[in-house]
């Protein structure tokens, strides 16, 4: 047995006195933290609030990259170039500092601190 699997059942046998949850809820739970967080698409609505946002604030020889939900645990679907414009943006449905956006056809998901 290694020592993951000797991990994972002391965490199982532990988890519902220490949670107050049944076993299954706790072997959920603890499946849950240990995937990778699935991909959340970003919303589709007929007409973002900002059309003409521009990448700011990123090295000339860096790229803003564009991801498949709102943090960095996401993959990267794409990367918009330091000097883009014209990026459409629906602040409203920000989720932390990530905004869906808009740009050249694409969707997904860009850190609101290189946008402006």
């Amino acid at each position: 047995m290694t020592t993951r699997s000797r991990l994972r059942r002391l965490v199982l046998a532990a988890a519902p006195a220490l949670l107050a949850v049944s076993p299954l809820q706790a072997a959920q739970l603890q499946a849950a933290q240990l995937q990778a967080a699935p991909p959340q698409p970003a919303p589709s609505r007929a007409a973002p609030v900002e059309v003409a946002a521009c990448v700011v604030d990123v090295a000339s020889w860096d790229t803003l990259n564009v991801r498949a939900g709102p943090s960095i645990r996401h993959r990267i679907l794409f990367a918009l170039p330091p000097d883009a414009c014209g990026v459409a943006v629906e602040w409203d449905a920000c989720r932390g500092n990530w905004c869906p956006i808009w740009y050249g056809g694409r969707t997904g998901w860009a850190s609101a601190r290189y946008l402006g």
